[in-house]
């Protein structure tokens, strides 16, 4: 009975947190609440992790994870951090199947109550340009923050109806990506919930080649990052190259010169000053500059150690479900993984809170769900 009672306040903790944190990035977050969110996330962090301690059992690898996690938290110099890591390794016992169900519904809820306090005119829209396309927030701090939201929920939704309605769950990516193509333009996240759909109809066409996707997702994923955070060392600022990949990711690659330029990656956290347009009605911002590559937060602003940490967390469970065959999920979390070269999402507690219960997961926990997804819908799994 403790068992339970435990799991199911960790994951009613979890649910609370990932709340405010959404509701943190919305037009309701005035003045100190993002502040305030940040400081109950890393208490109620602290109780799960405490209640996960004391009423379960765990490998002496994972207890050895634990502390180093702890230790690396506190070097990193973030509560960010901490709480990312307390969230992860308090998870690990907790039904992961249950988790992305509530989870799902929470972020429904509430991205459903920011759009439409938004529009009956109880909080304001951001409007930005790109392209000579208008891009709305629809009461988010950004709009790319509500697409990051919708991409991540896309996700799990993926996970969990990718067997029983896969050409259903398709035509729902699809047009999910169109609506947020229409009023977002978030090329970069339309593009991953379309990367979605296509794990979803290869896994349908074909077992076998999925596997092989698998495998050259993963290599192509890694050098894809290694690129990213390399290539302002790689190509010349003054080459026509450089100008064509600067344009391609709309600036960022003269942002990432003038980090490298004026920051070096440390072994513990440091403090980086950044102004962004986040909250923002869309003007120019004097002396514009934010670090939109995830990697590149973590190594610069949490530290090389921190950044080492983190991606074996990320990586090793990756390789983990290719090697029992999970590919669908193998690859779910690759985009996932890929989507954070270009935004700082998979660096932000605010919005990685969302996928953080598919990380640091036993492989049985994964199993589970397809166990779950039954013709009647009915869960047999329980904690």
């Amino acid at each position: 009975m403790k068992k339970i009672n435990t799991n199911t306040c960790v994951q009613v903790m979890y649910i609370i947190i990932l709340a405010l944190n959404i509701f943190s990035r919305s037009m309701f977050s005035l003045g100190n609440y993002i502040g305030v969110v940040e400081k109950i996330s890393f208490v109620l962090s602290i109780i799960m992790l405490l209640m996960t301690v004391v009423y379960s059992t765990f490998s002496i690898k994972f207890i050895i994870l634990m502390l180093l996690g702890i230790i690396v938290s506190i070097l990193s110099q973030s509560i960010e951090c901490a709480t990312m890591l307390l969230i992860l390794f308090s998870l690990t016992n907790v039904s992961l199947n249950k988790t992305i169900k509530y989870s799902v519904v929470a972020i429904v809820i509430c991205l459903m109550i920011i759009i439409i306090s938004n529009k009956l005119g109880i909080i304001p829209t951001i409007i930005g340009i790109r392209y000579n396309k208008i891009r709305y927030s629809f009461g988010m701090q950004f709009p790319l923050v509500l697409s990051a939201y919708i991409l991540y929920l896309s996700s799990l939704i993926t996970i969990l109806f990718h067997k029983r309605h896969p050409y259903f769950l398709i035509m729902g990516l699809i047009i999910t990506t169109i609506i947020l193509d229409v009023f977002v333009n978030a090329r970069n996240d339309e593009l991953c919930i379309l990367g979605l759909a296509l794990v979803v109809l290869v896994n349908k066409v074909s077992k076998s080649i999925i596997k092989y996707v698998n495998i050259g997702a993963l290599y192509l994923v890694a050098g894809l990052v290694l690129l990213s955070m390399n290539i302002t060392n790689m190509v010349s600022y003054t080459s026509n190259l450089y100008y064509y990949f600067n344009y391609l990711f709309s600036g960022r690659l003269n942002l990432q010169y003038m980090l490298f330029a004026d920051y070096h990656p440390k072994l513990i956290g440091q403090y980086i000053p950044q102004r962004g347009l986040g909250g923002l009605v869309f003007q120019n911002v004097a002396n514009y500059f934010y670090i939109d590559n995830s990697y590149l937060r973590f190594l610069f602003m949490d530290g090389i150690i921190f950044f080492g940490f983190i991606i074996y967390i990320f990586f090793s469970q990756v390789i983990l479900l290719e090697k029992n065959d999970l590919y669908v999920y193998s690859l779910i979390l690759l985009i996932i993984l890929v989507n954070g070269i270009t935004s700082d999402t998979l660096s932000t507690i605010t919005q990685n809170i969302i996928i953080l219960p598919l990380f640091f997961r036993k492989i049985e926990d994964y199993k589970n769900i397809d166990l779950s997804l039954n013709k009647k819908g009915i869960t047999y799994e329980s904690y």
